[in-house]
């Protein structure tokens, strides 16, 4: 079974919808019908769909992702300028208001393409669910950098005191996987720098661990980029 098949059926349980849903569209490209939806097995997911004021929603504290792309923002408005908001967004009650648990990147579009309401599916999920849910919608994303996965993952074991086994469990990928991406916090924040603009993969990243040393591993980190070396090379 592949990686990508255990967190398609990680979404499938936390999320209650197919995971073809969250996969990534090309820039511009109208938004895809959303499946059926079925009963998910963490937390009750009910199937209300409703017009909300984007004024009512307020962001989702456990979001993984800390940078999103203007470029993508702006061609995702104006999709739905042109098609509309076809996919509703996740959310949750919250007192008097609503809470987003998944969709962020179309309620951004959305009020940038001037919509003052927008269609949600309400889910009544705890906390921790949707800290879950906001987790696992983002390992579906290709361009959530591995840094954003290990933070949200080492503030997910901190926020609730379970172990990686247990929490690799619930998500439905590999605990190595898991422990993997921890382990890149543990690099110097110049090295950090350097994977999260790009200028080294976390391949690289993982076999300067080893070294130990952060004078090390920021010299061997320049000098990949300099001699541009593979990750078998490093």
């Amino acid at each position: 079974m592949t990686k990508e098949r255990r967190l398609g059926r990680g979404l499938e349980a936390l999320l209650g919808r197919a995971p073809e849903e969250f996969n990534e569209r090309p820039a511009g490209a109208p938004e895809a019908q959303p499946g059926n939806a079925t009963g998910g097995a963490t937390g009750s997911a009910t199937k209300n769909s409703d017009q909300v004021s984007v004024y009512e929603i307020d962001r989702n504290p456990f979001q993984p992702r800390r940078d999103f792309d203007e470029n993508e923002i702006n061609s995702l408005a104006d999709s739905i300028q042109q098609h509309g908001m076809i996919q509703p967004i996740v959310v949750r009650r919250c007192g008097g208001r609503y809470q987003l648990v998944a969709g962020e990147r179309r309620l951004r579009a959305a009020t940038k393409a001037g919509l003052s309401h927008v269609t949600v599916q309400i889910r009544d999920v705890d906390d921790r669910q949707a800290n879950e849910m906001a987790i696992v919608e983002n390992l579906q994303r290709k361009d959530l950098n591995a840094l954003e996965k290990g933070a949200s993952f080492q503030e997910y074991l901190q926020r609730y005191g379970c172990t990686q086994e247990e929490l690799a469990k619930r998500l439905k990928i590999d605990r190595s996987t898991l422990s993997n991406l921890i382990r890149l916090l543990e690099l110097p924040a110049d090295v950090q720098t350097a994977l999260r603009g790009g200028g080294i993969s976390p391949g690289h990243a993982r076999a300067l661990l080893p070294l130990g040393d952060e004078r090390e591993q920021i010299a061997f980190c320049q000098r990949i980029q300099q001699e541009e070396l593979s990750v078998r090379a490093t």
